[in-house]
């Protein structure tokens, strides 16, 4: 075996070794993940069959097929730090009777570029920081109770933009400490459309209508230049305007 051959084989051994598990489908290091995926396993070590997905690897996946959810199970389950899953324009569909679609126990994730409905707990529920929401639709999921929210961070530093959080069963979004919600439409929600459950919550460029209650303050919460109208009440605790605000 010449030098070149032993060097190639060496190359693609090292590839394989690499990528999460010999199931996936890689482009340029994105894996991808497909309904065919989900059914087979394998997506990253310790993924099973079925629904939920287990991303047990820190880095980027993409979304090459929608993805349904039709029984009582998570969709994705994160436990790896610094994730991001790319929904690629397509849905993910819980059928009403998903319970999450996207469950982070670790870090750092962010959820992007696609469509979430049909789910009954969270559409994207986080327990660990640094939570980014990006160009989402978190729509039409029968959240129960309605106290729960579709989008829900349980820790601290979240960012949520440039996203339609609308008609769900519960909240909009809740959200921890330093929580940013921006340039987003939070509309027709049963209960609280943005809820900051602690400080540092701020709010700017929004529209927020037709829920229960527009914004719920329960820490120290700044907002500006929003559309807050049409809500049964407006805001319960204490928001403290930007200067110029809009309301």
């Amino acid at each position: 075996m010449n030098r070149i051959a032993a060097a190639a084989i060496f190359g693609l051994a090292a590839l394989l070794a690499a990528a999460p598990a010999s199931a996936v489908t890689l482009d340029n290091g994105v894996v991808l993940i497909t309904q065919a995926d989900a059914l087979a396993g394998g997506v990253t070590p310790g993924d099973t069959p079925g629904f939920p997905i287990t991303l047990s690897v820190s880095g980027s996946y993409r979304f090459a097929s929608s993805l349904l959810v039709n029984t009582a199970v998570n969709g994705i389950e994160v436990t790896a730090p610094e994730v991001t899953i790319d929904l690629a324009g397509f849905r993910m569909a819980g059928s009403g009777v998903g319970q999450t679609a996207v469950v982070a126990f670790q870090r750092a994730l962010t959820v992007t570029n696609g469509t979430i409905r049909g789910f009954v707990v969270n559409a994207i529920y986080s327990s660990n920081g640094n939570l980014t929401v990006d160009n989402m639709r978190v729509v039409d999921n029968p959240i129960v109770p309605s106290t729960n929210a579709a989008l829900f961070s349980a820790a601290d530093y979240t960012t949520v933009r440039n996203s339609n959080i609308s008609r769900n069963g519960g909240a909009g979004v809740a959200c921890q400490k330093y929580c940013r919600v921006e340039n987003s439409m939070v509309t027709g929600n049963v209960y609280i459309g943005v809820s900051f459950l602690n400080i540092g919550g701020i709010l700017v460029g929004n529209t927020i209508a037709s829920n229960n209650i527009g914004i719920g303050a329960f820490g120290i919460t700044t907002f500006g230049d929003n559309a807050v109208i049409g809500n049964a009440q407006a805001s319960v605790g204490t928001v403290v305007p930007l200067n110029p605000n809009q309301p």
